[in-house]
C-alpha cells in the first residue's frame, strides 16, 4: 500500500496530546513525529489489530515498515471525527499524517493536539468527551479546594457539582444524585427527612399515619394531620375552613360567630369554661334551648331579666299541675303584686285547679274576691267551712231572699240577736 502525508512544521517545539482528523470517510493512516530536524522519526499506528488500545491509545513504532504494518483503521465518529491519543505526551517540532493513497480519502482538517492551557477559551462548542483515557472534566480551584465540578467528577457519575470553602457539598445535579442544600429533588419534588415539597402544590411531612399534609389541589380538604387519608385524620381542615378535631386544648379567647351542638360534645362547655357574658340573647337562636338541655336549679330569679319570660313565651298547656314540681310555687317565690287578674285569663282558675282548704283569708287581700268574679251557683253550702263567713266578711245587702234557699238557713246559723 501507498501513502501519502502531510507535515507541519513548528518554529518552537509543542508538548502533543492527540491528533484530530475530519475526513470524509473511514480510512487507513499512521503518524510520525520528532523534536528537531535532525531527529529520527517516532511512528505512531495501531495494535497488532490495526486498532486503537484503551483510551484511544495509539500504538508507538521506531520504523515506518512497523508503521505501515500496523495503519491504524481510522473510523470516524459521527461528527467526522477520528481521534487518536498519544500513549505518553510528546514535544515536537515535526508533525505528519499519512494516508493511504488508494482510498480517494479527504481530508478536511487534521489538528496535531496539544495540552490545553490558557485564560480565555473562546469557542461555539467546547466538546468534552470521554473517548480520551483523561476524564472528560471542567474544575474551578480556589485556594487549593475545588469549588465546582462540571463532568465526569467521580467513577461513572456524570453532571455538575458544587462546594463550599471546606469542601462540603452545596449542590449536586447529577446521574447519581440530585441535591440542593441537603434537599434531594428529580423533576417534581424536593425531599429531606420524610418531608416532601411537590411541584403539584403538596407538602407532605412524615411518614405512613404519622403525618401532616397541606394540599393545595385536594377536591375537599386543605390540611390534614395523623392519617394518610384526610376523611380519617383525627385534624382536618376543608378548603371551606371548616375544622374537625378529635380533640383540642385552647387558651386564650375562642371567638367565633356561631356555634352550635353539632360542633361541641356532650359536657364540653363547664361554667369555668365561660367568660361573663359570653352567651347572651343575641347569640341564642330562637327554640335553640330545650327543656333537656337545662340543669335542674340552673335558672333563678336573678338569672331572669324582668320582662324576659312573659306570657307570649309560654305556649298554651305547657305549664300544668304535672309540670310543676309540688312546693315549686310557694308566696316566697311570688313577688308582691306579681301575679294580678291581668295575669289570669279568663276561666284559668276553677274548682278543679284549687287544692281543698289550699286558699284562706289570710291568702286573699281586701276586696280580692267581689260579686262579678262568682259565677252563679258557684259557691254553694258545701264550699263553706262552719264560721268562714262572718258579717265583717258581708258587704251591706251581700245577702238578700233572692240569694237564700228555702230551708238554706237553720236555727243555729243565726246568732242571738242578730
Amino acid at each position: 500500500m501507498a501513502y501519502k502525508y502531510a507535515e507541519y512544521s513548528y518554529p518552537v517545539t509543542h508538548i502533543f496530546e492527540k491528533h484530530v482528523v475530519y475526513s470524509n470517510q473511514n480510512c487507513k493512516l499512521y503518524f510520525a513525529m520528532k523534536k528537531e530536524y535532525e531527529d529520527s522519526w517516532t511512528y505512531y499506528a495501531g495494535n497488532a489489530t490495526n486498532a486503537l488500545n484503551s483510551g484511544k491509545r495509539l500504538t508507538a513504532y521506531t520504523t515506518e515498515a512497523d508503521a505501515q504494518t500496523y495503519y491504524l483503521n481510522g473510523t470516524r465518529d459521527s461528527d467526522n471525527k477520528i481521534l487518536a491519543v498519544l500513549p505518553v505526551n510528546f514535544e515536537a517540532k515535526f508533525v505528519r499524517l499519512y494516508i493511504e493513497s488508494g482510498q480517494s480519502t479527504t481530508v478536511y482538517e487534521w489538528t496535531a493536539s496539544t495540552k490545553l492551557a490558557a485564560h480565555e477559551i473562546i469557542s461555539g462548542t467546547l466538546d468534552l468527551t470521554d473517548e480520551l483515557s483523561s476524564a472528560p472534566l471542567i474544575k474551578v480551584t480556589k485556594s487549593s479546594v475545588d469549588r465546582l465540578k462540571i463532568g465526569n467528577f467521580t467513577g461513572s457519575t456524570y453532571g455538575i457539582i458544587g462546594f463550599n470553602d471546606s469542601s462540603a457539598t452545596l449542590f449536586e445535579l447529577s446521574n447519581a444524585h440530585q441535591t440542593l442544600a441537603g434537599w434531594g429533588f428529580n423533576a417534581s419534588q424536593f425531599t429531606k427527612n420524610n418531608v416532601i415539597i411537590s411541584s403539584v402544590g403538596k407538602i407532605h411531612v412524615g411518614s405512613g399515619n404519622d403525618v401532616a399534609v397541606v394540599d393545595a389541589v385536594h377536591s375537599d380538604y386543605r390540611l390534614w394531620v395523623g392519617n394518610a387519608s384526610p376523611i380519617l385524620a383525627p385534624f382536618r381542615v376543608t378548603k371551606a375552613g371548616v375544622m374537625y378535631a378529635t380533640g383540642a386544648s385552647i387558651s386564650g379567647t375562642l371567638e367565633a360567630s356561631s356555634i352550635t351542638t353539632r360542633e361541641l360534645a356532650a359536657s364540653a362547655v363547664n361554667t369555668y369554661n365561660l367568660v361573663t357574658n359570653a352567651i347572651i340573647a343575641q347569640k341564642i337562636a330562637a327554640n335553640a334551648i330545650e327543656a333537656t338541655a337545662i340543669k335542674a336549679g340552673a335558672i333563678v330569679a336573678d338569672k331572669i331579666s324582668a320582662g324576659a319570660v312573659t306570657s307570649a313565651k309560654i305556649l298554651a298547656g305547657n305549664v300544668t299541675a304535672t309540670t310543676i314540681k309540688a312546693g315549686a310555687i310557694v308566696t316566697t317565690k311570688i313577688a308582691a303584686g306579681a301575679v294580678t287578674a291581668t295575669e289570669i285569663a279568663v276561666r284559668t282558675i276553677q274548682a278543679v285547679n284549687i287544692v281543698a282548704s289550699s286558699i284562706t283569708a289570710n291568702e286573699m287581700s281586701y276586696r280580692t274576691i267581689t260579686n262579678n268574679r262568682i259565677v252563679i251557683n258557684t259557691l254553694t253550702a258545701t264550699e263553706f267551712s262552719a264560721s268562714s263567713v262572718t258579717t265583717d266578711k258581708l258587704r251591706t245587702n251581700a245577702i238578700i231572699a233572692q240569694k237564700i234557699a228555702a230551708n238554706a238557713i237553720e236555727a243555729t246559723a243565726i246568732k242571738a240577736g242578730a
